[in-house]
């Protein structure tokens, strides 16, 4: 067996235990998301299974064309927030907005041959999107860097990592340009399939599903 088909058998080992670290609550709360990005012709929603989910997430990774060989989902998916933290979250210099990105980058920045904690991944999601929330109001872009934020995660929060999937706005309403090239629609997707369950873990983990 090759290298790269080890690889492959390990992805598929780790997708595996990403989902089924999932309650029934939050493997609902996934489903009711991310269902209908899928196709399905011949499936009804209450008929989606983990093994489906876990088939799509693998195809999504095959997709995106580099996701084995930069260490697999959820290194993938660190990547992909880092540069969403660095693109989405202006914040003071010395304000306790500051200090909660830089321990959000400091969560991932990890050497690519080390094991992610899939909680510190947790918690870096968790300040990234609370970051965002105070950065992007109103539907727009602010001018104005944030200075602090409530540091918590709410089931709410997936509308907005709806809003990262469907394109943000600067602050004159209009659809920012992906700056990132690399940031294709399959990333894009990717991206959000895999921050809602991050998002469910962390909702699961602190009993607000």
């Amino acid at each position: 067996m090759t290298k790269q088909k080890e690889k492959q058998i390990d992805e598929v080992s780790n997708i595996r235990q990403l989902v089924t670290r999932l309650n029934a609550k939050a493997f609902e709360f996934c489903r009711d998301e991310v269902f209908d990005l899928f196709d399905y012709k011949f499936m009804e929603k209450n008929e989606f299974r983990p093994v489906d989910f876990c088939e799509q997430i693998s195809v999504l990774a095959l997709e995106c064309g580099d996701v084995v060989k930069l260490g697999g989902c959820v290194k993938y998916y660190a990547t992909l927030l880092e540069q969403r933290i660095e693109d989405y979250c202006k914040c003071s210099d010395g304000s306790r907005a500051r200090k909660y990105k830089d321990k959000a980058l400091s969560l991932l920045a990890k050497d690519q041959d080390d094991e992610l904690d899939l909680d510190a991944i947790s918690d870096a999601t968790m300040i990234f999107l609370s970051l965002f929330k105070e950065y992007y109001s109103d539907g727009k872009i602010k001018k104005d860097s944030i200075e602090d934020a409530d540091f918590t995660e709410h089931p709410q929060d997936i509308e907005l990592l709806k809003t990262i999937y469907n394109g943000v706005k600067g602050n004159s309403g209009v659809k920012l340009k992906i700056s990132r090239q690399s940031m294709t629609d399959e990333r894009k997707k990717f991206f959000y399939v895999i921050g809602v369950v991050i998002l469910a873990i962390g909702l699961q983990d602190r009993g607000l599903l």
